[in-house]
């Protein structure tokens, strides 16, 4: 059984406002575990319907649900403007042409939209619209690493990128870099950046960035109402000795007897993980 914590995505909504849009939403929904919300009197047959398409898209994307909107890509936009806040937070936005042939991310490119309007693209075939420097110009976004990957520093990513852009390429290192590679295909070589693919401990530099698989599973168990602060505490400080990232950590696993501590819950929150139990 999972027990998720914070750290999940959360289930994206397709908005559709057209007959044709819903049957595309329906297409699309199997693919990306979406739900479809359709307008209330042109798409009677959506299983979630609303009235007033703005008021509506708006309400969604503060609640932090990703958006996919078969629509103009104005009406997602007029929508959500006020609401905009930081692009590292924002829910992802994407407008796809009521065709099916051509799919626009954007919201949140640093939050998920990127790695959505692709998988988008390829379920329907779609011709994906990048504006994004590094997706133009290397096919992948720095900020965004592959499923199964996570950016240890994403916070020092909006540094980073623009001395890459602008820099003479990037010096690849690290133990994992062979499984990372072909992602960083299209990356110039060079010494403006360092981009490091590890499972080890690093602090990196002002112009680095850690990418580390998330393939490790931290099994925890504690004695009954522990407090949260020493379980982390103790926790990161076994990792420092095994010299493990905690960005490397894929799933916290405890026993069932354990499942409501709420120090373990705590720590999977923290590495924002989901928490297993058996």
């Amino acid at each position: 059984m999972d027990q998720l914590t914070s750290g999940t995505a959360k289930r994206p909504v397709i908005i559709c406002l057209s007959e044709a849009g819903f049957l595309l939403a329906q297409r699309l929904a199997k693919g990306i575990d979406a739900d479809i919300h359709g307008h209330a009197l042109r798409c009677p047959q959506a299983p979630h319907h609303f009235g007033k398409a703005r008021a509506h898209i708006a309400n969604l994307f503060s609640s932090g649900r990703p958006i996919i909107g078969i629509c103009a890509a104005g009406i997602l936009i007029r929508a959500v403007a006020p609401h905009l806040q930081h692009k590292s937070s924002d829910a992802p936005v994407l407008a796809i042409a009521e065709s099916g042939r051509h799919v626009v991310p954007l919201i949140g490119g640093h939050h998920g939209a990127i790695t959505l309007s692709r998988t988008v693209s390829e379920l329907l075939a779609a011709e994906l619209a990048m504006t994004t420097a590094g997706d133009v110009r290397w096919r992948i976004s720095l900020d965004e690493p592959p499923t199964g990957w996570r950016l240890a520093n994403a916070g020092a990513a909006a540094r980073v990128m623009p001395q890459l852009l602008a820099g003479d390429g990037a010096f690849l290192d690290g133990e994992a870099l062979p499984d990372l590679n072909d992602w960083f295909a299209y990356v110039p070589r060079g010494g403006a950046v360092t981009l490091t693919a590890t499972r080890q401990q690093r602090t990196p530099t002002e112009t680095q960035l850690v990418f580390c698989p998330q393939d490790i599973l931290l099994g925890v168990g504690c004695a009954r109402g522990a407090a949260a602060d020493e379980v982390i505490d103790l926790v990161m400080a076994e990792l420092q000795t095994a010299n493990i990232n905690a960005a490397s950590i894929a799933a916290v696993v405890t026993a069932d007897i354990k499942a409501d501590e709420p120090a373990i819950h705590a720590l999977a929150s923290m590495l924002a993980v989901p928490l297993r139990v058996f």
